[in-house]
């Protein structure tokens, strides 16, 4: 028994001495971690990028579109978050992230919803083809009778689809919800590049706007020996719904 608890000491020391250096290493990673360099990194740039243009999307989302492995995009989402770049909500069992105020708190849902490849498959079917019935929205999604029965109900409780009585027929068309949005996230959007542009001249990243469109925000960031392009998508309603499946 004496002997076999030598070992074990042994062990733990030996594995404390590999472990050491590297927990070393890792302190001095974060501490050099600032406003002033978070955004700088590549991939913290990817990701932002990615949240503002399909806002509301949970981590295995992320890491299946961007790929990039689980513990990379949860390492720098989470400094993300720390620096007030991205937010986040539990919605269901899953925190779902988006840009620091790009989303107002009543339409997460609304926005994480929209992430579902099949939902948003769905209601563009109906923008194409109004007045569908539910045996067509099968036949032309090739999705079962099931499936579509459980997002018409959602579409519906959303308030993305309403139902028409034609006969003994249900048919389905989209309402005006889209367009309200996108009027609302216009002006939300103006105020949302205000603040971003306030935030990396706060954390001293010198930002310089190269390009502003509608649907865009490039901005310059860095100083004269690192200078990068970070772009900001300013219309999630409408790059939401393009978004391939």
């Amino acid at each position: 028994m004496v002997h076999e608890r030598r070992k074990s000491i042994e062990f733990i020391d030996a594995f404390s001495k590999i472990m050491t250096p590297g927990e070393q290493k890792i302190t001095k990673v974060d501490e050099k971690i600032t406003g002033e360099t978070i955004l700088l990194n590549p991939q913290r740039q990817l990701i932002l990028q990615y949240l503002s243009k399909y806002p509301c999307n949970h981590m295995n989302g992320i890491v299946h579109d961007l790929s990039l492995s689980y513990p990379t995009v949860k390492w720098h989402i989470d400094l993300l978050v720390k620096q007030d770049f991205v937010s986040y909500k539990r919605i269901g069992n899953k925190n779902v992230y988006f840009p620091y105020n790009m989303i107002a708190d009543k339409d997460i849902e609304v926005f994480t919803f929209l992430n579902k490849n099949k939902a948003r498959l769905l209601y563009l079917l109906l923008v194409k083809k109004p007045g569908l019935t539910q045996k067509e929205i099968c036949k032309l999604s090739q999705m079962s009778n099931r499936t579509v029965i459980s997002y018409l109900i959602e579409l519906t409780n959303y308030g993305f689809i309403k139902v028409s009585k034609d006969g003994i027929y249900r048919r389905y068309y989209p309402t005006n919800l889209i367009n309200v949005l996108m009027d609302s996230y216009r002006s939300r959007m103006n105020n949302f590049r205000k603040d971003i542009k306030r935030k990396l001249i706060k954390d001293g990243l010198n930002p310089v706007i190269v390009r502003a469109q509608d649907d865009q925000l490039q901005i310059q960031i860095g100083d004269l020996k690192d200078t990068s392009i970070l772009k900001i998508f300013a219309n999630p309603v409408v790059t939401l719904l393009s978004k391939d499946n």
